[in-house]
């Protein structure tokens, strides 16, 4: 008896020493597998490079996208890895895509640095053990960040209700047991209700338990009514002359940091847009660029992740996948996203709504013309890339 009781620890530290050992090992892989990733990504822009010159000397421009990077075998010495990607193509505005691979074997030097031995599509891996680690195995699980998401967002408005009485807004922050008057004058009030819906406009207010803000309109002054304390306090800000017959778009990725996107009214298809920030949680807001010389299209979504990185979403014309862009530098430049319809969707037309934000993980929705349906898009560095998140 007395020695099964001194057996018991020990298998149990044994147990415990096994478990970790192969935690560690699976950790310490999947971090060694993710340096050759970026190798192979290193090697496949050099490759996209060059591609993309060639294209340009016919006359043509030519985009490398890579969709997804794997090591198909080997190991830290000598590895042979892949890349899935696209290629959009534009000759003389007629825009088409086609999808293609390309296998790379590469080989550490004496430098400890790398070197591309060879690349095409029928490498063998003879001699080599099997791999077959892809980017999209890693621990972003898009469905399970897209829950987050979506829990955050619902976690934002639990328990809060509104009501429009007389010309007045009222707010209640724990489920009707008591109410807040929402001081905007009734002049501006108007355009912050949807009065055939019988609710508030969504593009131009912003509600949550921490922090709550709408942005009114009346003649061609704006008036921003902000509060961070369920409305025991509110501040004021007025963008004078800034209202421009169009949209608003109000927004807010954490405390300090928001957006404002002020649009012209719509003529023969295009629209106008000015972008305001704010980093003092909207005391007051600041003009930075905007897309009017880059694009000046109809404006359907938009977010800004800090001052200085945003994204305008567009209405769909002759490119029918979502069009966005984005901006890192406070609005003096933009470039368009290459965002894809999956193969499910690819001949519908989508329209990209406003941005979801938590951290710096973002959520781009899309609306689906022709199926009438919204699917979803993340991205995990900064608005870089969107990736579909399939459910």
């Amino acid at each position: 008896m007395k020695n099964i009781k001194k057996t018991i620890p020990i298998l149990i530290f044994v147990t415990l020493m096994v478990v970790l050992s192969m935690l560690g090992y699976r950790i310490y892989r999947t971090h060694e597998m993710n340096k050759l990733i970026n190798i192979t990504n290193h090697f496949f822009e050099e490759y996209a490079k060059k591609s993309e010159k060639k294209y340009e000397n016919q006359n043509m421009k030519a985009k490398f996208v890579n969709n997804e990077t794997s090591i198909v075998s080997g190991n830290k010495n000598k590895f042979i890895g892949m890349v899935f990607y696209e290629i959009n193509i534009d000759v003389n505005g007629e825009k088409d895509y086609v999808s293609d691979y390309i296998k790379m074997r590469i080989k550490k030097d004496k430098s400890k640095g790398y070197k591309l031995i060879e690349e095409g599509k029928n490498l063998n891996s003879e001699g080599l053990q099997m791999v077959n680690y892809s980017n999209k195995n890693n621990t972003r699980n898009l469905k399970k960040i897209k829950k987050k998401i979506d829990e955050n967002e619902t976690k934002k408005t639990l328990g809060i209700n509104y009501k429009v009485i007389s010309n007045k807004l009222k707010f209640s922050y724990n489920n009707q047991k008591s109410w807040v008057d929402v001081p905007i004058p009734k002049d501006y009030l108007v355009s912050n209700i949807d009065y055939y819906n019988k609710k508030l406009n969504e593009n131009n207010c912003y509600i949550s338990h921490k922090k709550t803000s709408f942005a009114s309109s009346f003649n061609s002054d704006i008036l921003i009514t902000t509060t961070n304390d369920h409305g025991e306090d509110w501040t004021k800000f007025t963008l004078k002359n800034a209202y421009k017959d169009g949209e608003i778009y109000l927004g807010f990725t954490n405390q300090e940091n928001g957006y404002c996107v002020v649009t012209t009214d719509v003529a023969m298809g295009s629209q106008y847009n000015y972008i305001y920030v704010t980093t003092d949680g909207g005391k007051t807001f600041k003009e930075i660029g905007n897309t009017n010389d880059v694009y000046s299209r109809v404006v359907t979504g938009a977010g800004f992740l800090d001052e200085n990185i945003g994204f305008i979403g567009f209405r769909y014309e002759n490119d029918n996948n979502p069009t966005v862009y984005r901006t890192d530098d406070a609005g003096k430049t933009w470039s368009k996203l290459e965002i894809k319809l999956p193969p499910d969707y690819s001949y519908d037309y989508a329209t990209p709504l406003n941005l979801k934000f938590k951290d710096d993980i973002i959520m781009l929705p899309v609306q689906l013309r022709d199926n009438n349906t919204i699917i979803n898009f993340i991205s995990i560095d900064k608005g870089l890339t969107f990736e579909y998140v399939r459910e």
